[in-house]
């Protein structure tokens, strides 16, 4: 599956109006539309992933076979919305000469001449570009709007749109707390690290989750990453709470965003591999409008095992003290930020391991009970064949107030099954 670098909300961009809509304009385009940082297209085909005997969700991954009722209904309409009239009275785009002409289905013919090739239109809330021949051409990234546009020169992302969504309890708050000690660059590929980055900000990905109300996942939370492997740089906070953070996380997460001569020449090969960790805001691009720190697994080279990367254990607690002194420290501000949390926001969070934990028991429950008092549920998935099916019952009952049991995915199928199957539980808006 590839990246996708567009946030839409399921008005996908055809390649012309809908039937009897005109795509004239009084002149070239005079702005350009601001780019979205973060969703993926929502497919028009979706299926349920099948439950567990424990589990039944209405939440779906895109990419399946059965088809559901129908695609999300847009939400966020933007403020103005392009006519879909059949006919139009100009012929000289520029000009604005009078007379009449017909759109048909599939062009933005105006009986006489088109709209200039490049010229951006903003047709049935969604920004077109035109082709000059009288219909239109697919636009480059970032010229697709999450939640409408305007004009040619206004365009609603998803952040702009989420930090605008009127949601009086606040909208659900996610933070993923993934593992990230060595075994996770484990061969062959694709590896762990590589299936689970897919999860999480392939195309699609859980962004693109449609959930019973029939909107996407990135619609409806606001999603934070936390990393966890050794006590030293392994450990940290790639990215806050926030909206619309699938491609915040894709890059975060490819190797390629990591790998800077002389310590990196290929992301991809044999270890040693020095990571340069960087800031996806400080750069453009991605030129990020939140901090998103780059990480990777540490990759350090042993005779015993020449072709796998090791130096990074997998000390969970160090992840749930950061995950837990954020959450009080973010509280404090939240209730004056946009959008706002409220004493009523939900919030959990996930953990993804892949392996026993090498930390105690005793430092990994206070936290996890702590969080669980303060209204934090912490979700628990067990990835691959080398997990600890006892330690990962531990965690999810400390983690939920013994009401979860842990969750176990052998595969990348399954892992998506639960993601989607977690997200079910968001407090809808």
């Amino acid at each position: 599956m590839t990246i996708s670098r567009v946030c839409t909300i399921g008005l996908s961009l055809v390649a012309a109006c809908g039937p009897g809509t005109a795509a004239m304009t009084d002149g070239p385009a005079t702005g350009t539309a601001t780019t979205d940082s973060a969703t993926g297209d929502v497919p028009t085909s979706t299926a349920v992933p099948t439950s567990t005997a424990a589990d039944t969700t209405m939440a779906t991954m895109p990419g399946s076979s059965s088809a559901s009722s129908g695609p999300p209904d847009p939400t966020l309409p933007s403020t103005t919305t392009a006519s879909t009239e059949a006919t139009t009275d100009a012929t000289d785009p520029v000009s604005g000469t009078a007379s009449t002409g017909t759109a048909s289905t599939g062009t933005a013919s105006t009986g006489a001449e088109a709209c200039p090739e490049d010229t951006v239109v903003c047709i049935d809330d969604a920004l077109q570009v035109c082709d000059g021949n009288g219909g239109f051409k697919d636009p480059p990234d970032g010229n697709q709007c999450a939640f409408g546009c305007a004009d040619a020169s206004e365009c609603t992302t998803c952040a702009q749109g989420l930090a605008d969504k009127d949601c009086p309890a606040g909208l659900p708050r996610v933070m993923l707390l993934l593992d990230a000690s060595s075994a996770m660059l484990a061969p062959p590929a694709p590896t762990p690290w590589d299936q689970v980055r897919d999860s999480l900000a392939g195309a699609p990905s859980m962004f693109d989750v449609i959930l019973d109300n029939n909107k996407i996942v990135a619609h409806q939370a606001l999603i934070g990453l936390t990393v966890f492997g050794d006590d030293g740089a392994g450990s940290k906070q790639v990215v806050q709470y926030g909206a619309c953070h699938k491609e915040n996380l894709a890059w975060a997460l490819d190797p390629a965003s990591s790998c800077e001569a002389p310590g990196c020449v290929d992301p991809h090969g044999l270890p040693p591999i020095k990571w340069t960790f960087k800031d996806g805001s400080m750069q453009d691009p991605p030129g990020f409008a939140e901090t998103t720190i780059s990480h990777m697994p540490k990759c350090d080279f042993s005779a015993q095992k020449p072709m796998q990367c090791i130096g990074s254990k997998r000390f969970l607690h160090l992840g749930l003290d950061l995950a837990q002194d954020n959450l009080a420290a973010y509280k404090v501000g939240c209730k004056q930020s946009k959008p706002a949390c409220t004493a009523q926001t939900q919030f959990f969070n996930i953990v993804i391991i892949v392996g026993k934990y090498d930390s105690t028991d005793a430092q990994v429950q206070p936290p996890l009970q702590a969080m669980f008092t303060a209204g934090v549920t912490t979700h628990v998935i067990g990835f691959g064949g080398a997990i600890d099916p006892g330690q990962l019952e531990k965690l999810a009952d400390w983690g939920s107030g013994n009401q979860l049991n842990a969750r176990q995915a052998a595969d990348q199928d399954q892992l998506e099954m639960h993601l989607a199957q977690i997200l079910d539980t968001l407090d809808l808006c």
